[in-house]
């Protein structure tokens, strides 16, 4: 009512209570009437809804633009509860629910604007925006592809004059016990040394793909290998490897051993490679037997 406006028993605005109780600039030409001394009875100056709720003439116009821009007839909600009726599947289709949920918080987010000063709010154009700001992530939506399955990597041939070791490991978490397995082969493909060993208790699969690939370096070391590329299917400890930190990690003592290692060759060259062109080393680390330490 008017007079809960005034300050109390006054007929003069209590303009901290207008301008809370209605936007700025509407609470701006309020407070220049002059308020009478016989002033007539008020009178409700917005309708009532049948819920008794006093209806919204800006809301009105915005949903209106609505309706006449994008077709959307906002259903009848609860005043109390259309925040959670709006995501019910059977109230709103998901792009009706998309429209009033942009449109509640834009209509929200120009009542504040406005109180502010700081722009006059157009619903047409407010509309526009929301309908815009809808179609842009429905634009990113790209068709779903069939999973296609990824080509297979096969080894191989390392550069004339090189030694490839392929090294793996098994590893079985349930008794935390694992082998190595090391396949050294030249440019033409031919086996100049296998070998896989049992290596008993182990931490993790980190720790077997490390110990396997020092078991890689120290075997192709005896065999007098000048130029070696070492090849492994675990990519964290290639990552390990690669890092200058890797000293300071779990397996830190094996990867000072590897790079210790790997500085008897003359040229040395770490690669990570797919488990299937990894297959040999895999299969030598398989037969591995704690009956026997060592297979060559």
């Amino acid at each position: 009512m008017v007079c809960d406006l005034y300050v109390r028993g006054t007929r003069v605005w209590d303009e901290e209570v207008v301008r809370n109780s209605i936007m700025l600039l509407e609470a701006e030409e309020v407070l220049k009437i002059r308020p009478g001394s016989n002033m007539p009875t008020d009178v409700v100056a917005r309708a009532f809804e049948k819920n008794g709720m006093y209806s919204c003439p800006v809301a009105r116009r915005f949903w209106d633009e609505v309706r006449k821009f994008s077709g959307v007839t906002v259903p009848k909600l609860h005043p109390s509860t259309w925040a959670m009726d709006v995501l019910q599947a059977d109230v709103c289709s998901p792009s009706v629910a998309a429209m009033v949920i942009c449109g509640a918080w834009t209509l929200w987010t120009a009542r504040n604007v406005r109180r502010h000063g700081r722009k006059v709010w157009e619903p047409g154009a407010t509309v526009r925006y929301i309908s815009a700001m809808l179609q842009d992530p429905a634009s990113l939506k790209m068709p779903a592809k069939p999973n296609r399955p990824s080509a297979s990597m096969v080894w191989s041939r390392p550069d004339e004059g090189w030694m490839k070791v392929n090294s793996d490991a098994a590893f079985d978490a349930a008794t935390g016990k694992g082998s190595a397995g090391v396949v050294i082969r030249d440019h033409d493909g031919v086996v100049l040394a296998a070998a896989t060993r049992w290596l008993g208790s182990v931490k993790d699969v980190l720790t077997a793909e490390a110990m396997a690939a020092k078991e890689g370096l120290e075997l192709a070391v005896e065999c007098g290998v000048d130029k070696a590329v070492l090849e492994v299917d675990c990519s964290e400890l290639t990552k390990v490897l690669e890092s200058s930190d890797g000293v300071r990690t779990s397996i830190g003592g094996l990867c000072f051993d590897i790079t210790e290692l790997s500085r008897s060759f003359s040229e040395f060259k770490l690669y990570w490679v797919r488990r299937d062109a990894n297959s040999v080393a895999c299969d030598c680390a398989c037969v591995g037997s704690d009956t026997e330490c060592s297979q060559f």
